[in-house]
């Protein structure tokens, strides 16, 4: 069976390429606000289908996701730039600086894009599934292999690394990048009973239909994540120069811990 990459790593490692920027408006995140969530008054597929995308992009495993993996992603584009590995020599203390101020703008943007990509992954899925696939699909979500199965995806992952143009800016996330990500031992973590029951998962009926849905999801994804980093990306410059200038201040070569 062919498992794909969930839209939560998608959304997760797509930030990491380019950290996003101060809250909350989501103009200044490069997305519309997101609208109401549908009501018990809303026909029963759209309560289902948001149902399924709020599973499917759940914005406290998002955060935690990137928080963890965040400071990985920041030293590698310390080491790609020129003089990078002089800098994390001579200086190893700019990772910590970057993470903190990096972080520092991530966290309130993840609440700001999370219930976007819900309501587009909604749409999407209220498109390619019926009523009673999205039920079961949130099913499988829910269990205990569905749960596991997001768990050890998010673990196994490995942040993209940066590709910088000439002028010193990240290239966007693609797909493929996303895909790459995950490393193929993830099954490793999952015991017998749960990868036999996402197994089961892949080739029900239901299954299928979802994982032929995720390739748009993961394309809405990538689209939005890269909308977001460009408007942002002036403000998550400057604010990182600035935390590194403070600290470059704080402690000239002479006094520079080891």
């Amino acid at each position: 069976m062919k498992i794909t990459i969930s839209g939560l790593a998608a959304l997760s490692l797509a930030m990491l390429a380019q950290p996003v920027a101060a809250q909350p408006a989501a103009s200044a995140c490069g997305v519309e606000p997101a609208t109401t969530p549908p009501g018990a008054d809303a026909p029963a597929l759209a309560r289902a289908a948001h149902d399924l995308a709020s599973l499917y992009y759940p914005e406290d495993m998002i955060t935690a996701v990137v928080e963890r993996q965040s400071r990985i992603g920041f030293e590698q584009g310390v080491r790609q730039s020129p003089g990078g590995e002089r800098v994390l020599t001579e200086m190893p203390q700019i990772v910590d600086v970057g993470y903190d101020a990096t972080m520092g703008i991530i966290r309130p943007c993840v609440a700001v894009v999370v219930p976007v990509l819900q309501q587009r992954a909604a749409a999407i899925l209220g498109r390619r599934l019926t009523l009673t696939q999205l039920r079961d699909v949130s099913a499988f979500y829910r269990s205990d292999a569905g749960r596991a199965t997001m768990a050890s995806i998010i673990q196994s992952m490995r942040p993209p690394e940066p590709r910088l143009r000439p002028d010193g800016t990240i290239e966007p996330m693609t797909r493929a990048d996303i895909r790459a990500a995950v490393q193929p031992n993830f099954l490793d973590r999952m015991s017998p009973a749960q990868i036999a029951a996402l197994e089961a998962f892949g080739s029900s009926p239901h299954g299928r239909a979802f994982m032929a849905a995720t390739p748009e999801l993961e394309q809405t994804t990538v689209a939005t994540v890269n909308a977001m980093n460009a408007a942002t990306q002036p403000r998550v410059e400057a604010a990182v120069r600035t935390a590194i200038e403070a600290h470059i201040r704080r402690n000239p070569p002479s006094r520079r811990p080891n």
